[in-house]
């Protein structure tokens, strides 16, 4: 295992190599892609150390269908604007079927490979296009929209929680914290520099803001973990999206204090992207264990399940913690300085600050609602008394003790969760000198003073808990009717705002009519199938006469078009 856990790591290691040490500073050409790889080095390695324990069939296929995925997606960073880039876009894509075929090739399986072959198909012709055609306005566009498709840009995320919710735990976590950068941090390569020369900043800047909101509420109220997890996916990739597209819209501007703030946004997207990919990882990761050991990905079947698994409450909690933005967290230094921009956005006055400030309170409400989504999954699910009916099976189907590997990586990433806010506001303060120094100064006093409490309470002040307590109010009932169940949380805020967004089952009614309208689409092929092979005389002849004045009208459209 080591062994293969070094040679994995090595593979994963080698993209960085092929990076030009003189363009790797924030600001130059290639500080995205050493963003993307470092990442994926870093979180990839993580990764794969968690599927040698969380995976006992067909581990070494598994494995392998990994080293495809991370490789394709390693060559779509380094391929530039050359076929390569939409070959190695399509590799990664077809690693992902090894990954599904050795894990289980289930019915939520095949819909969660087809949903990401659509979108990747879809994407990877966009890609095409702008590849071959000449450098230029058009082709730039394509390339918007095939980066836009794959990195679930509202409008085009209905693929995103289909992909992740058949898909097992640790690819739901390398489609959410790894797969998804590729697309913005290539936008940051390749369309940032001529972003001025576009003009769409006014379509897609309040389509981001839209889709925090849309996406943060679906996942607040959704009942299945996974799928409530890729909402937040969602809602997070579409911050990012909105951070870029306002360095992109403000840093080039003449005004300084626009310009000031732009530079700002942009620190916020790599800020952001470490946080949602670590962050996402580990929600993934270790929810994705306890939906396993339960049986089910409902939230209310896996109530209680945190106490039957083996693992602290506190490590299970630690991603959720970072959403729910507890002060030194990853999410704690991301949205405090979202909000240390918006003021300055504030302070702007005018029309300007006017046009944007109804957005952004649009914008906080979701992100508030998507961060409870969050504590929504962890309390009911940790904390909660599990049923007779769930220790029985976690008895039967589960494994008695937590696997060496996947404690492991959940503690690498815990480690991350701790170290990276004061590494990070340290880098800003002293590595890189922006206006906004003093701000990231703070921060990195903050991070300190928190994580040093942190550390100082759990080797301290820790100990083994003796008994534990429950949310009885003292009677020490052990029954699962002092469970908290998921929806006592959301049922609320329902009436008043969930219903505009989903129904009662917690499905978003906008992507269930988008499903719904899509498998229509999809049988007319048997409708067509029934209709040609049926054998009667007049319905060929009615075919071959639509098929003949399609062929005049195409004909004359070319004529008239010359």
């Amino acid at each position: 295992m080591i062994l293969f856990q070094t040679i994995a790591s090595l593979f994963l290691a080698i993209p960085l190599l092929f990076l030009d040490p003189g363009k790797l500073m924030p600001g130059q050409s290639q500080f995205p892609l050493l963003v993307g790889l470092g990442l994926q080095f870093v979180c990839g390695s993580i990764l794969i150390h968690y599927v040698y324990g969380y995976e006992y069939r067909n581990r070494g296929w598994i494995l392998f269908g990994y080293l495809i995925f991370f490789g394709g997606l390693a060559g779509s960073y380094l391929s530039g604007k050359s076929h390569w880039l939409w070959i190695f876009w399509e590799t990664a894509t077809y690693g992902t079927l090894g990954i599904h075929s050795g894990h289980n090739l289930g019915h939520k399986s095949v819909k969660s490979t087809v949903a990401l072959f659509i979108a990747s198909g879809l994407s990877m012709l966009c890609l095409a296009v702008w590849v071959y055609l000449p450098t230029g306005t058009t082709g730039t566009l394509f390339l918007i929209v095939g980066l836009l498709v794959k990195a679930a840009f509202f409008g085009f995320h209905f693929w995103l929680p289909e992909a992740n919710g058949g898909a097992p735990a640790h690819l739901a976590a390398a489609f959410s914290g790894l797969m998804d950068n590729l697309p913005l941090l290539l936008f940051a390569t390749n369309v940032t520099p001529v972003w001025a020369d576009l003009g769409q900043g006014k379509f897609l800047i309040p389509l981001a803001g839209i889709g925090v909101f849309f996406s943060g509420i679906v996942s607040f109220f959704h009942r299945d973990a996974k799928k409530a997890l890729a909402y937040s996916t969602v809602e997070n990739l579409n911050f990012l999206w909105l951070c870029l597209f306002l360095a992109s819209e403000w840093t080039t501007s003449s005004d300084p204090t626009l310009a000031s703030i732009g530079n700002g946004f942009k620190i916020l997207f790599y800020i952001g992207m470490v946080h949602h990919s670590v962050s996402k990882l580990y929600q993934f990761l270790a929810f994705g264990y306890l939906c396993r050991l339960g049986g089910s990905t409902r939230l209310d079947k896996l109530r209680g399940v945190g106490r039957l698994s083996g693992l602290p409450s506190l490590l299970l909690g630690m991603g959720t913690f970072s959403f729910a933005l507890v002060p030194g967290s990853l999410g704690f230094l991301t949205e405090v300085t979202f909000f240390y921009l918006l003021a300055q956005v504030t302070d702007l006055g005018g029309a300007q600050a006017a046009a944007y400030l109804p957005g952004f309170v649009v914008l906080l409400i979701g992100m508030v609602v998507g961060g409870l989504a969050h504590v929504r999954i962890y309390l009911p699910t940790v904390l909660s008394m599990p049923s007779p009916a769930l220790r029985a099976w976690v008895e039967k189907h589960g494994s008695h003790t937590v696997p060496t590997t996947v404690k492991t990586a959940l503690l690498s990433l815990l480690i991350l969760l701790l170290i990276l806010p004061v590494l990070l506001t340290a880098y800003l303060t002293w590595g890189v000198q922006t206006t906004h120094t003093g701000w990231f100064k703070i921060l990195f006093v903050m991070s300190l003073l928190f994580q040093s409490l942190f550390l100082y309470i759990f080797l301290k002040r820790s100990h083994r808990i003796q008994k534990r307590s429950t949310w009885d109010c003292g009677s020490e009932h052990k029954g699962e009717e002092v469970s908290i169940p998921s929806h006592i949380f959301s049922e609320p805020l329902y009436s008043s705002l969930g219903r505009f967004f989903v129904n009662r089952e917690g499905l978003a009614r906008v992507d269930s009519l988008f499903h719904k309208y899509s498998d229509k689409v999809m049988d007319v092929g048997k409708y067509w199938r029934s209709w040609t092979s049926s054998g009667e005389v007049s319905n060929y002849l009615a075919f071959s006469s639509i098929i003949l004045l399609l062929s005049i009208v195409l004909m004359a459209m070319q004529k008239f078009w010359r």
